[in-house]
């Protein structure tokens, strides 16, 4: 084809026709321009789709991720919530001076137990490598980028403060210092009852235990929620696709 085009322009030059030349010059030059705008639709085409396959192929990962996130997060819901009645039944039994009987054994036992949330982030960590904005839909996007850069960063933070700080550093010391427990975690009882009727550092400990439950749960709550939202604008995106 293109010696043929060639020996046309060969032709028209030996015989002098110029403004035939020129017009044909033009049209050959129109031709090459549409034939690389076609390419580059092809290539852009292709690229788009292979975009659209990685895309859907991380969503489909990060939705197992957050199921699985999901799950964890509700039962760690119900065991801070189950800690929490503990920690307000064994307050609320020091501060009004009540007598200790076998139901508070429990109580006394699991004041301290605490939750971690394991997450699931290998499909984020990918999608991080790949670029954020292999996500197209920009609210799906805000919130995915929400979730693991700013609620997960701040649960672990809070996790850390009350496990390394709190629950190790402060409130478990003073804990073996003032039960007995016939198992670690699950069952106790006061040394000296009357010892800690009065005793205002376990009281405030407690009940600053209590305040970091109620924060714990709340945002357990709020991350339990945005994983629903995410979780629905991806069933949607695929569908979509």
């Amino acid at each position: 084809m293109i010696k043929f085009f060639r020996k046309i322009r060969q032709t028209m030059i030996k015989e002098n026709k110029f403004s035939k030349y020129l017009l044909y010059a033009i049209g050959e030059i129109i031709l090459v321009v549409i034939g690389i705008l076609i390419a580059l639709q092809i290539n852009n085409n292709n690229e788009h789709k292979q975009q659209k396959q990685l895309e859907r192929s991380l969503l489909l990962e990060m939705k197992e991720n957050l199921a699985l996130d999901l799950s964890d997060i509700r039962s760690n819901i119900d065991a801070d919530t189950k800690t929490l009645r503990s920690n307000e039944i064994v307050l609320t039994q020091l501060e009004n001076k009540l007598p200790f009987h076998d139901s508070l054994r429990p109580h006394y036992g699991q004041l301290s137990n605490g939750t971690v949330l394991v997450k699931n982030s290998s499909a984020y960590e990918n999608l991080k490598t790949f670029g954020v904005n292999l996500i197209s839909n920009d609210e799906l996007r805000r919130k995915i980028t929400n979730l693991y850069t700013a609620r997960y960063d701040y649960l672990d933070g809070l996790n850390n403060r009350i496990s390394n700080e709190f629950l190790l550093g402060q409130f478990r010391p003073m804990l073996f210092k003032a039960l007995k427990s016939k198992s670690v975690l699950v069952d106790a009882a006061p040394y000296n009852l009357e010892e800690l009727y009065t005793n205002n550092s376990f009281l405030e400990v407690l009940k600053f235990e209590i305040f970091l439950k109620h924060e714990l749960i709340a945002l357990y709550k709020q991350i339990e929620k945005e994983i629903i939202e995410i979780q629905e604008l991806i069933d949607k995106e695929l569908k979509n696709d």
